[in-house]
């Protein structure tokens, strides 16, 4: 017989954010660097990863390990966005 499925706990879906928003925030990061087309991925990466990161320290069963990974989320994608809107780096 086949054990039952059962839902995920909420600490486990709470750490899902916190790690998807640190993939996302340094693969924004790195992307950019790429001349002219880092403009828009350091902007669409920078503001993704932003906001995966505030849900996942939101979220109340966030573990304290993915609560770092969030945080250190958020730093890159603050870093991202503060790259991208100085208009001197965007022309690098």
């Amino acid at each position: 017989m086949t054990e039952p499925w059962w839902p995920e706990t909420p600490e486990a879906a709470a750490a899902r954010f916190a790690w998807i928003g640190l993939g996302v925030s340094l693969l924004g990061f790195v992307l950019c660097w790429i001349p002219f087309l880092g403009i828009f991925f350091g902007h669409v990466f920078g503001i993704a990863s932003l906001v995966l990161a505030v849900i996942a320290l939101l979220r109340p069963f966030t573990p304290p390990f993915a609560r770092l990974g969030a945080a250190l989320a958020l730093l890159l994608a603050l870093m991202t966005l503060a790259l991208k809107a100085i208009p001197v780096v965007n022309l690098l």
